[in-house]
């Protein structure tokens, strides 16, 4: 096979958005885009998700995941020449060790900095194929944790203060049993493979005053890798599990499952990941609330009038006279 024909069959199987020079693509379609090909290589291998920016001097995109058992991804951008920069963005858990490009022959430049996370790479236009070649970045990353987490959270329709249990397990591990070694902390003898966490979800309190942080809520930290099983054990009477949901740091594996029917979630933990599962439940229906008793205000005493002075019946009032006048008669003047 020439040169030529091998670069077209790497061209065809990277699936790349090449444009042709002077605005016209080959085929004569205007230019619109340009992907920049990215490699992912982990050390331990993980389904940990990192995220990349890639900008043109036309538009800065945020890169997906898009053949993760490849460990690929690609980032599409307005593109009308100049430099395409890559850049890791920070995953806790995560160290970039190394980042390395390939031009596959074309002489594209090519400019990697470990310090800001990037490869700056110059597409080149290849005559034979009509069109720009986009040189693929490989980054490298190492864990720095060696475990991961899994949060439970409890979510209580009507909200309610009851209580709901929960362990979490690892795989072959039979409720009951212990593991080898010592504790961490305080707490001397033997680690349980089975941790419990005792939650409730009572909702605002008076006045709509929220619930303590915390009450619905746990973190399982420093869990090795493996498969775990978070279940919610026997529900208080009236209760049944209506749902569970779990959200994770990684893309979806094959390995883990929702079973409503065992009210469990089965995780097969990695490093550096980090997974929050809510348990949803349904309950009776709230007891209707009592009236606050009103405090009244107490009766008013009325003054009935009093009645009128009237005669007694059968007799005629009495009118009294003035007294009568004395007059004296003076003797007259002779």
């Amino acid at each position: 096979m020439t040169n030529r024909a091998l670069l077209r069959t790497v061209v065809a199987a990277l699936g790349l958005a090449l444009v042709a020079p002077g605005g016209v693509a080959a085929g004569g379609l205007a230019p619109s885009s340009i992907t920049g090909g990215i490699n992912k290589i982990t050390e331990p291998d993980s389904h940990v998700i990192f995220e990349f920016q890639v900008c043109s001097l036309d538009e800065c995109v945020t890169a997906t995941p898009d053949d993760f058992d490849a460990g690929s991804y690609e980032g599409k951008v307005k593109y009308t020449g100049g430099p395409v920069t890559m850049t890791e963005l920070p995953t806790e858990g995560w160290q970039l060790v190394n980042i390395e490009c390939d031009d596959y022959g074309s002489g594209a430049g090519v400019v990697v900095s470990l310090g800001s996370a990037s490869a700056t790479v110059e597409p080149q236009y290849e005559n034979f194929i009509l069109n720009y070649l986009v040189p693929n970045c490989t980054f490298v990353n190492e864990a720095t944790t060696t475990t991961g987490s899994i949060t439970v959270t409890k979510e209580a329709v009507p909200s309610a203060d009851e209580d709901f249990e929960f362990r979490l397990c690892r795989q072959n591990a039979k409720k009951g049993t212990k593991a080898k070694g010592k504790a961490k902390g305080k707490a001397k003898g033997k680690a349980k493979r089975c941790p419990k966490a005792m939650l409730s979800d009572p909702g605002p309190g008076p006045n709509g005053i929220p619930a303590p942080v915390g009450f619905n809520t746990h973190t399982f930290e420093h869990l090795k890798p493996g498969t775990y099983f978070l279940e919610e054990e026997s529900l208080p009477p009236g209760w049944e599990l209506d749902d569970i949901t779990c959200t994770k740091n990684t893309v979806d594996k094959p390995h883990d499952a929702i079973k409503l029917g065992k009210r469990r979630a089965e995780v097969h933990l990695e490093v550096g990941e980090h997974v929050s599962c809510t348990f949803t439940d349904l309950g009776p229906p709230a007891p209707p609330k009592s009236p606050s008793p009103t405090i009244g205000t107490a009766p008013t005493a009325t003054t009935a009038p009093l009645p009128s002075p009237t005669a007694p019946t059968g007799t005629t009032p009495t009118t009294r006279r003035p007294p009568p006048t004395t007059t004296t008669n003076r003797p007259g003047r002779g």
